[in-house]
């Protein structure tokens, strides 16, 4: 049986309140992370709930639509695919949808270890960073031409604990080379067009705009793209 697990898209439109909806994706892929799809339409507002310092990781990366994020300091606009970080629960915090939008959520439970490390140091939070002006990087198992970039990084001083998210984005014909993390589990979503084959432990899906996948560490995995598709996906991972 293979490793890799795979999702396609929920569909929310039935599940919303006050134009709202939420779902889990992927429940139980690993221990102490959970992974959601969000959906906020036109014109509607959410407040979103909080976690201490200390007990929880709280990312969100805006995958789809425009809207505005308000906290009690300040706002921020989002016109593209964009990371925000909050304050934990020192600082609230909503979206706001100017058309529908629609983002994920990822909760990691923290362990003693990782709390420390996150009290000692990490990025200054609430941070906000549209992917445009994030780090570019390269890696020589990619196609060429294809874009990656660092949303967030595994450092002490700029990261946040065990987590580390980027973005590919390119055109096909592309690859991404078959490679494989020793210590790092991962998960591959699927952003506005993206049309690619994502492989690994010899199982191939077709990972379109809002599919998830999930892949364990020390698996070879890889992606394709055809003539005319698009490669626009963000990943997610998180030492192990």
């Amino acid at each position: 049986m293979s490793v890799l697990k795979f999702q396609k898209r929920v569909d929310l439109s039935s599940q919303k309140k006050d134009g709202f909806a939420k779902t889990i994706r992927l429940e139980g892929a690993f221990p102490r992370i959970n992974t959601y799809q969000c959906e906020l339409d036109k014109g509607h507002h959410v407040e979103l709930e909080t976690y201490k310092k200390g007990e929880k990781s709280q990312i969100f990366f805006f995958t789809k639509g425009k809207g505005y994020i308000a906290t009690e300091s300040t706002s921020y606009n989002i016109n593209e695919n964009a990371l925000f970080v909050p304050l934990y629960d020192s600082e609230r915090f909503a979206f706001y949808a100017t058309e529908g939008l629609e983002w994920l959520e990822i909760t990691v439970d923290l362990i003693e270890e990782e709390a420390a490390k996150l009290e000692f140091a990490r990025m200054a939070l609430p941070h906000f960073c549209p992917v445009s002006q994030c780090l570019r990087y390269e890696e020589k198992f990619k196609g060429p031409d294809l874009l990656s970039y660092s949303v967030i990084q595994h450092d002490e001083i700029c990261g946040l604990g065990l987590a580390s998210m980027g973005v590919v984005r390119g055109k096909g014909p592309n690859f991404v080379g078959n490679h494989k993390h020793e210590d790092l589990a991962q998960w591959y979503y699927g952003l506005e067009d993206n049309s690619i084959r994502y492989t690994a432990d010899n199982k191939t899906v077709e990972l379109k705009q809002g599919d998830m996948t999930f892949t364990p560490k020390d698996c070879l995995h890889a992606v394709e793209a055809k003539e005319d598709e698009v490669i626009n996906y963000v990943w997610f991972e998180y030492i192990c």
